[in-house]
């Protein structure tokens, strides 16, 4: 039987694994890490990931929410809905450095963050129609992990997410630059 997939996406630290083992427990999906369809390793290629997201779909008995930092087509599977999760970009940096993260992954990951470059991705490879951006910041788990199941479920209107304006507004703008110009001092 062809199985169904719904996309969870969002860059590193904004919560997606969190959200999405929630979500699709509530749901009856398999969640499925795009770490597992690597393998352990750190660097994949897509096409890789893509095959081995087919086969792990295929074997599913249940529709799969895949819970990813990289968006990808996966040949022959239906991708009913996209959710990308957002996060304040300086969330994100503070999530990743107390990771463990090398700093210039932080700072990659926060600029990825601060320009929306998951969003773009997805709407790009799957369109605008299926894709909705949810803003978790200041928001807590169980009101994004309701407003994520809606979205999947039956769509749901994007949150506006323009982080410049955001700073510039809240007077963060230049704690922000500061952030992003210690390339060197963010471990």
């Amino acid at each position: 039987m062809a199985r169904s997939l719904y996309v969870l996406a969002g860059t590193p630290g904004v919560g997606k694994s969190t959200i999405g083992e929630r979500v699709a427990g509530s749901l009856g999906l398999r969640a499925l890490e795009v770490r597992e369809l690597a393998g352990g390793r750190i660097e994949v290629d897509v096409r890789t990931l893509s095959s081995r997201a087919r086969q792990e779909i295929r074997r599913s008995e249940r529709d799969v929410l895949l819970i990813t930092h990289i968006v990808f087509r996966v040949p022959d599977v239906t991708v009913r809905r996209v959710v990308v999760l957002r996060r304040d970009p300086l969330e994100v940096y503070e999530v990743l450095r107390a990771r463990g993260y090398e700093a210039s992954k932080v700072i990659e990951n926060v600029e990825a963050e601060l320009i929306g470059l998951i969003h773009a991705e997805a709407v790009s490879v799957f369109g605008r129609r299926r894709v909705s951006q949810v803003d978790m910041t200041d928001r807590s788990v169980e009101e994004i992990s309701e407003k994520v199941m809606r979205c999947l479920e039956s769509g749901c209107d994007s949150d506006e997410v323009d982080w410049i304006e955001r700073f510039e507004r809240d007077g963060r703008i230049e704690k922000l630059l500061n952030v992003l110009t210690k390339r060197s001092d963010t471990r």
